[in-house]
């Protein structure tokens, strides 16, 4: 139990130091925008924002930047699929997307999952019976874990676009 405790505030300082980083970006980036804007249009999302929205985008990215640490370590760390887990659901509860909680849960226990098989694929390998095929199949499974996060990334940071207002005026001027 010790162990745990030394991990989460080793990761505690990491995620607060990286929460302060990407919510200071997000500021400096807006505030940029608002007074120059001739800038590339992909800047132009994060214009407009709100508080929860750079917070959500913030969770988001958390989440991401520790499902990649886990996707390349050696064995599965429980206290790293929890942050993922906590970021995912926290996601949603901050952007007031109730009803997605079930499937951020459920993404995540498939996350898991997914990850544990990866590393007791590892440790086959490793262990008992090296072979060129195992070794394209463990490629593939970790190929197919990352699209799977990006696109829930993907899914959830779309989300927070569209509720931009800026963005709004875009697809009402296209439609």
């Amino acid at each position: 139990m010790l162990e745990y405790i030394n991990r989460i505030t080793n990761f505690f300082s990491f995620f607060l130091s990286f929460f302060v980083i990407v919510i200071s970006l997000m500021l400096f980036l807006d505030y940029f925008l608002k007074k120059n804007k001739t800038n590339i249009k992909i800047f132009g999302m994060f214009m407009g924002l709100t508080n929860r929205n750079i917070i959500s985008l913030t969770f988001i990215t958390i989440a991401y930047i520790f499902f990649i640490w886990q996707l390349f370590a050696k064995s599965i760390d429980i206290v790293t699929l929890g942050v993922i887990l906590i970021c995912l659901v926290l996601t949603d509860i901050v952007s007031k997307k109730f009803l997605s909680l079930f499937f951020s849960i459920s993404n995540s226990v498939i996350i898991y999952l997914g990850l544990y098989c990866k590393c007791v694929f590892y440790d086959y390998i490793n262990t008992i019976h090296f072979s060129i095929v195992e070794v394209v199949l463990l490629i593939l499974l970790i190929i197919v874990l990352f699209f799977y996060m990006s696109y829930i990334l993907i899914r959830k940071a779309d989300y927070i676009f569209i509720q931009n207002k800026y963005v709004k005026k875009i697809f009402k001027k296209s439609s």
